[in-house]
């Protein structure tokens, strides 16, 4: 059994896509799940949903036990290219998008991710990026000021005239500049912009949180790709780089939106297809549960001041449906 073979589908999962009724029109979908060690519950109820969609046929495809998310995420793209699917929609096993995930298809993008949240230096916030200033330019800068290497984990200087920079392709160095500029050849990875295409910060621009945003780079957890841009683009599509000691230069996803835009793609993310994301603690759903605990507490000292002590106050109609429609979008 070869990396790419379709491993064999859940028994009832299988009979619910040959079963299905579909309409003549509906959207061919190839679901990739890269998996190392199952899925979360949350998410195979979503797959059983959408299997019996009418209005698509899925495709369903695991990468399992692949130990590196660009081999598996490679190979599910290869996967999907050998089928005559339209869409690829990319789900990590420890992400649940809501049930209407399929309506992000609505907004007519070819590349659309969804909402999920994660921990980056300690805080919570969504996994959406920007592009940061040019770190590159920065090296080059200090150096021919002042004859310092500014990142000895991706420069050094040979003899004091020459910087020699870190090749990620080649994984080798290369020489980039003298003390009067760039080598001959050579340009800045930025190419004038300012911009690090390889170094991205968190989404800081102002946005309407119930709005379809451009963005320059998202997480590959849960997101459609049309079939064009697998198509256009080179492979890998999806791809690591390292530095010299091995650390981590740029992940893979941050990797695939660069080469996406390089080939004219833009990257888009709907800020209220809110995802949950199963890591020790659901993280949407904790930050659901904050803002909620601290508007209950407010509201209830509004209502402690206007009642008596020993009025006992029942939830009402509107406070359980709340409560259905919470555990509803997270899967409870």
């Amino acid at each position: 059994m070869t990396d790419l073979d379709k491993p064999i589908l859940p028994e009832g999962l299988e009979n619910e896509v040959n079963n299905a009724t579909r309409a003549s029109d509906a959207t061919k979908i190839f679901f990739g799940l890269p998996t190392l060690s199952g899925l979360n519950t949350a998410l195979i109820i979503n797959l059983f949903g959408w299997a019996r969609n009418p209005n698509i046929a899925p495709i369903y495809h695991f990468a399992i036990e692949k130990r590196h998310h660009d081999h598996a995420r490679n190979g599910l793209v290869a996967e999907f290219l050998s089928t005559d699917a339209e869409w690829l929609a990319m789900i990590d096993e420890d992400v649940c998008p809501p049930p209407q995930f399929l309506d992000l298809l609505k907004h007519g993008k070819d590349i659309v991710s969804a909402k999920v949240h994660c921990w980056i230096n300690g805080e919570l916030m969504p996994s959406v990026w920007q592009l940061a200033e040019c770190e590159q330019c920065q090296c080059l800068k200090v150096f021919m000021e002042k004859g310092e290497v500014h990142d000895p984990s991706q420069y050094y200087v040979a003899s004091g005239e020459i910087m020699y920079r870190w090749n990620p392709d080649r994984q080798d160095y290369e020489p980039f500049a003298t003390r009067d500029g760039l080598v001959e050849g050579k340009t800045c990875r930025c190419r004038g912009t300012g911009m690090d295409p390889w170094v991205f910060r968190t989404y800081q621009k102002p946005f309407d949180i119930d709005k379809l945003i451009k963005v320059d780079s998202v997480g590959t957890a849960a997101l459609f790709i049309h079939r064009r841009v697998f198509e256009k683009i080179t492979p890998p599509w999806f791809q690591f780089y390292y530095k010299k000691d091995r650390s981590i230069l740029l992940t893979e996803d941050h990797y695939f939106c660069w080469k996406a835009g390089l080939f004219g793609f833009d990257i888009w993310a709907d800020m209220k297809m809110t995802c949950s994301h199963y890591k020790r603690v659901d993280l949407a759903g904790v930050e659901y549960r904050m803002v909620k605990a601290f508007e209950s507490g407010i509201e209830y000292q509004k209502k402690k001041q206007e009642r008596p002590e020993n009025r006992v106050v029942l939830p009402t109609a509107s406070d359980f449906d709340m409560i259905v429609r919470t555990e509803q979008r997270f899967g409870r």
